[in-house]
């Protein structure tokens, strides 16, 4: 009868073991089927946007390029500005951005600046960047705000809630 008993909690255990084994195992393939779903809506979506992108067709890219680089076009700007947005790597865009705003004075483009230089393209929160390049981003954000930008006139009123927004000639100097 005594080893009846011994016999019974190995038993147990064995199945308890068991199932915990079983239902970890049936959670992560879950976990994971629900993962390879989200992955196949990602892919989806960037073969949607890759039929009417503008960056997959190279002639069309660079001569898009080229007009902003030499007669400052602000459609063809706007529209790769647009894509590279929506690839998540608007930083690739960097040097048209710093060409449309110092060339052009476009307003759109120190907009791009900022962003390319602050949180949802660098990975980092704003706060973690080092203080020259928060000073230069803020002076792109402002810069775009008193030229007439309206989302860089929401993104200064959230930033600076509680106090004045300054003039971005606070910022031009990186000392």
């Amino acid at each position: 009868m005594e080893i009846n008993k011994t016999v019974v909690s190995a038993l147990k255990v064995f199945l308890l073991m068991f199932l915990l084994i079983e239902l970890l195992v049936f959670s992560g393939c879950k976990e994971n089927k629900k993962q390879i779903s989200q992955d196949k809506t990602k892919n989806s979506i960037v073969d949607t946007l890759s039929e009417s992108d503008p960056l997959s067709d190279v002639e069309n890219l660079y001569g898009k390029l080229d007009s902003i680089k030499y007669t400052g076009d602000t459609n063809s700007y706007n529209e790769l500005s647009t894509a590279y947005f929506m690839a998540n790597d608007l930083h690739a865009l960097y040097y048209y951005s710093l060409l449309m705003a110092n060339k052009y004075n476009y307003n759109r483009a120190y907009l791009d600046l900022y962003l390319a230089l602050s949180e949802p393209f660098t990975g980092e929160g704003f706060e973690d960047l080092d203080s020259k390049t928060q000073k230069l981003a803020l002076f792109y954000l402002l810069k775009s705000a008193e030229l007439g930008n309206t989302n860089a006139k929401n993104v200064l009123e959230e930033r600076f809630r509680d106090r004045q927004i300054p003039n971005s000639s606070k910022y031009s100097s990186l000392n």
